[in-house]
């Protein structure tokens, strides 16, 4: 049997305002998406072959963003295994972002992404074990970065990701995501040195208690650790009020985030209506910090020579919850309405309350809880309407 499939997308979004503290106005447009799924069936082999073209436009006040992602991914199953391998271009056309009195652009940054995967099936497929392979080397330099400021380049990226599934109820997802990345001058000189890793284990279980109805639970244990270097000298920042001859810095820091979330789907003919909420929990953080500086001696700086070492404050919790809630009807096959809202929640102790409530924060988060609620604001942040239209 072979199948062919070739199908545009056009998407339309509403103007999103982000009220108090998250002050700001965003618009969202994606234009010109082309998609093509291709599956050839013959005996004991599936093949299937999906590529695509996106193009997206993004404004948030002075960001600007134009990107274009194409991609293409095969997929071959025989029997009870099933491989993957596909890659992804991410082409950043246009990239505008304000850094105080700054302003950032770049322009045609192509970056290259590859993953690589292979699914085991067990027991007439009510058991099934999958791993995928993450991995590239992002390039994000901006055009005009002084040395000061620095361009960023991505020695590792690598992300391991497997799951063991039972019955599509239950699973277990083990990953590993590994970073390495450093800030060069413009003449491509590192300083800043950046080397994290993370662990998260996750669990889910899925659940359908009446027709139509689908429930799932997810609970996820992240770890990471890692290492941030500053090797600041007068080599590598060579602009005139550079005050050192070097600057060394060693920051350390180990961290543990808890996420808990619930999420229940209801379908009925045409109809899709979803409601989830994601509690992400800051159970640690904390780490050590040693610098060793030796200032220029000349008629502004006195040569003078610094050390210092220091535990880093452990922060814990730390809570941030999403709502969220999604609407979709499809009038035919080739047209279909999305409505969204999404309500974000940070949670702050009372120690948190109390540091703080003499500060602007304060101010802010209780503009949040109660300004916002009385004002056309709260309606609109986080909504988001998309028209799907295929032809």
């Amino acid at each position: 049997m072979f199948s062919f499939l070739l199908f545009s997308e056009s998407n339309l979004f509403v103007e999103q305002k982000v009220f108090s503290p998250f002050v700001g106005t965003a618009k969202a447009f994606a234009i010109s998406s082309l998609d093509l799924n291709v599956e050839l069936d013959y005996k004991n082999s599936k093949f299937k072959f999906l590529g695509g073209s996106h193009y997206t436009s993004f404004f948030f006040n002075r960001f600007k963003l134009k990107h274009k992602l194409n991609y293409f991914s095969l997929q071959d199953k025989l029997f009870f295994t099933e491989f993957r391998f596909g890659l992804f271009d991410s082409d950043i056309l246009n990239l505008q972002f304000p850094i105080k009195n700054t302003l950032l652009v770049e322009n045609s940054r192509l970056n290259r992404f590859y993953n690589t995967g292979v699914s085991v099936f067990f027991d007439d497929e009510l058991l099934k074990a999958d791993i995928d392979f993450l991995w590239a080397k992002p390039q994000f330099s901006m055009n005009d970065f002084s040395s000061f400021f620095g361009k960023p380049v991505f020695d590792d990226f690598f992300l391991l990701r497997t799951n063991f599934s039972v019955k599509e109820r239950y699973k277990v997802s083990p990953s590993y995501f590994h970073v390495k990345a450093m800030l060069k001058n413009d003449l491509s000189v590192p300083f800043v040195f950046l080397d994290a890793a993370f662990i998260e284990n996750s669990y889910s279980v899925f659940f359908s208690p009446i027709e139509n109805l689908n429930l799932s639970a997810k609970l996820a244990i992240i770890h990471g650790s890692g290492t941030l270097k500053f090797h600041l000298t007068n080599e590598n920042q060579h602009y005139f009020l550079f005050p050192y001859i070097f600057y060394n810095r060693n920051i350390l820091f180990n961290t543990l985030i808890i996420k808990s979330e619930f999420k229940s789907v209801y379908k009925k003919n045409n109809m899709r209506i979803s409601f989830s909420g994601t509690l992400y929990s800051l159970a640690n953080f904390s780490g050590s910090d040693f610098m060793h500086s030796k200032k220029k001696t000349n008629i502004l700086y006195n040569g003078e020579e610094a050390k210092s070492y220091s535990k880093i404050k452990s922060i814990n919790n730390k809570h941030f919850l999403i709502f969220n809630t999604d609407f979709s009807y499809e009038f035919n096959p080739a047209t279909k309405l999305f409505i969204g809202k999404t309500i974000p929640i940070p949670i702050l102790n009372s120690e948190n309350t109390s540091e703080s409530s003499s500060s602007q924060g304060a101010s802010l988060f209780s503009d949040f809880k109660f300004n916002s609620f009385r004002n056309i604001d709260f309606l609109l942040s986080g909504l988001s309407i998309k028209l799907l239209i295929k032809y």
